[in-house]
Parts: C-alpha cells; structure tokens; sequence
C-alpha cells in the first residue's frame, strides 16, 4: 500500500529522483526485516532485562512496606538533587521515572527509583 502511494507520489514528481530511490530502497529493507525482528523482539528484551537486572518481582516485594513517602517524578539534575536533600535529612522518599536507562543507571547506586509508564494517562 505504501509503495503504491510513493509510486503516485513519484509520477508527480514530489520528491527528487534519487531520492525516491532511496525511499524504494528503506522501504522494501524494512518489510523484510520486520518479521525477522518480531521474532527476534522477545529474547532480545529478556537478555537486556536480564542484563540490566529489572525484576518486577523484586520491585513489587521492596515497595510492600512503603507508607508515606514523597514521590520525586523523575530522575533528572533536579530529581537528583531532591533526593540527595531527603536523603540528607533521613526522610523517606521513592523515585519514579519513565526512562529504563536512567532506573538501571540508579538502580545500580541502590537509588530508590522505580520504572514507571504512563498508559491512558494512568501510572
């Protein structure tokens, strides 16, 4: 269907010759991969997870005891920076970010930090 539209597109001459080319070429390179890379998908998020150390079943069983704690959203200069103020003065605080790079990066110096992602508009 998409190569049917770049071919309308092409006869009126929207886009230069070459790159029409190229366009032809990503396109017909990224249908062939795709179903590749669905089958790949799962046991390459397993060895990053894994990689990573993410266990949610160890998430859940840290945060069973949490009861009044100030929530920081997000791990950014100024997150860290609010965590490092309660921390200072001992009150207990728990870090939420949307990001998977930066809660392994955090988990890694035992932050307090979960992996939050925002569906419908719902944590």
């Amino acid at each position: 269907m998409f190569l049917y539209f770049l071919n309308k597109l092409k006869s009126a001459a929207f886009l230069p010759r070459g790159l029409n080319d190229i366009v032809y070429l990503v396109v017909v390179i990224s249908m062939i991969l795709s179903p590749l890379l669905a089958l790949l998908g799962p046991a390459i998020a397993k060895r990053i997870g894994r990689e990573m150390g993410i266990s949610l079943k160890a998430a859940a069983e840290e945060s069973i005891d949490m009861k009044n704690h100030v929530i920081v959203v997000g791990f950014n200069l100024v997150g860290e920076t609010l965590h490092n103020i309660l921390s200072l003065r001992y009150i207990p605080h728990i870090i939420v970010d949307m990001s998977v790079t930066r809660v392994a990066k955090a988990r890694v110096n035992n932050y307090p930090i979960f992996l939050v992602t925002l569906k419908n508009g719902c944590v």
